[in-house]
């Protein structure tokens, strides 16, 4: 775009020059000028825009404000006076949710690590039908992974770790499929234990290996 506005001032610049010459060389009515002016800058306003779409990319096109169609992969031409279009990248994402705070069922406080891999379908629906699709997914998750895992003992919930993330993903991608985004894979990445608990762990399994010898 900023090519595009320098080449025009360009354009603009020399034509000016060039009609200046033309009044001094030829007498021509600074009338004329104004008029070249005019219509060179109207013509720079409405002219088209060849924009280049790459294989993984798509633009959801707007006309006067409205949605008009998803366009791409290619070159598109476009016409910045009444037309604009916001750009989706089709390829797999992910979303990541920093350590959450959570309760289990049982009262102990733990810190999980989660990741959301996804992926958009529908490009029209990505961007109307939702804000930010990344942070209302990071959001959705938050929110999911609450009501889960306060459901789910500590120990259930160690032992659980992949049926967790498959239950997440199966949550979510019902909700998901309205905002136009497919979710491939939600994973527990780690979970992180009171400091008490985990050295009360070690302790018992000092003693336990002790008893052994």
């Amino acid at each position: 775009m900023a090519n595009r506005e320098v080449v025009v001032f360009v354009a603009v610049l020399l034509l000016v020059i060039a009609t200046l010459g033309a009044v001094f060389t030829y007498n021509i009515s600074p009338l004329w000028i104004i008029v070249g002016v005019i219509v060179i800058a109207g013509a720079s306003f409405v002219s088209p825009r060849l924009i280049e779409f790459k294989e993984f990319e798509r633009g959801v096109l707007f006309q006067f404000g409205k949605f008009r169609k998803v366009v791409g992969p290619g070159w598109v031409l476009i016409w910045p006076a009444f037309q604009s279009h916001v750009l989706v990248d089709m390829r797999t994402q992910t979303v990541d949710l920093p350590k959450q705070p959570l309760i289990t069922r049982d009262d102990v406080e733990i810190k999980i690590d989660s990741v959301i891999y996804q992926k958009i379908v529908d490009p029209r629906k990505a961007v109307i039908e939702i804000k930010d699709y990344k942070n209302a997914m990071r959001e959705l998750l938050r929110s999911q992974i609450r009501n889960t895992i306060g459901k789910m003992e500590l120990e259930e919930v160690l032992e659980r770790t992949e049926e967790i993330g498959n239950d997440l993903k199966n949550t979510l991608k019902e909700i998901a499929q309205e905002w136009g985004i497919s979710v491939i894979k939600v994973e527990v990445q780690q979970i992180d234990l009171p400091h008490t608990l985990v050295e009360a762990l070690h302790k018992r399994r000092e003693a336990g290996e002790y008893k052994v010898k």
